[in-house]
């Protein structure tokens, strides 16, 4: 697939020049990633897709999410998660995460934790990034797509309630 070079927005305030892809066609938004954070928390276990309905292991998964591939201390863990609490709690919580995996390297340890595969919200920001990259050369109905593909990987209710529908709608 061809290749080009352009500035990615990442963090807040940083723009990170990488070599990036000018689709995502090869992640189709069909094929489920192994963790899924965007709406109700799943992951891939060992007997297929097993819901996280744990608020403990839920909060834990989605802040090393949104930290991958980054790994974290387990204070920070307790800190971001629960503004402070001790650590056995955020050992216990990464233990009964480990039990629910297919794969046991999926989260890290030696006083610190990474997710060690991708999410849906990493495809989500891809998306996003190419969304944007497509619209500031002025290839709008390419980032509609990537856009698209972006919401489509939500799942569920939003954060406040409200039903999210998985169309596209002019």
């Amino acid at each position: 697939s061809a290749r080009c070079q352009r500035d990615v927005i990442g963090v807040p305030n940083t723009v990170v020049r990488q070599q990036c892809p000018t689709t995502i066609e090869e992640e189709s938004v069909n094929d489920s990633p192994p963790v899924r954070v965007l709406g109700p928390v799943l992951v891939e276990g060992p007997s297929g897709q097993v819901q996280i309905k744990g608020p403990r292991e839920s909060a834990v998964l989605a802040l090393l999410a949104v930290r991958y591939p980054e790994s974290v201390t387990g204070e920070w863990l307790a800190e971001a998660a629960w503004g402070g609490a001790d650590l056995n709690t955020v050992h216990v919580a990464v233990g009964r995460l480990r039990k629910k995996f297919a794969r046991r390297e999926a989260l890290t340890t030696g006083g610190r934790y990474a997710l060690t595969i991708e999410t849906d919200y990493q495809i989500a920001r891809r998306a996003l990034s190419l969304a944007y990259m497509e619209s500031e050369v002025g290839r709008s109905d390419v980032a509609v797509s990537h856009l698209s593909q972006a919401l489509h990987l939500w799942r569920g209710d939003s954060p406040d309630g409200r039903t999210v529908r998985n169309s596209t709608q002019n």
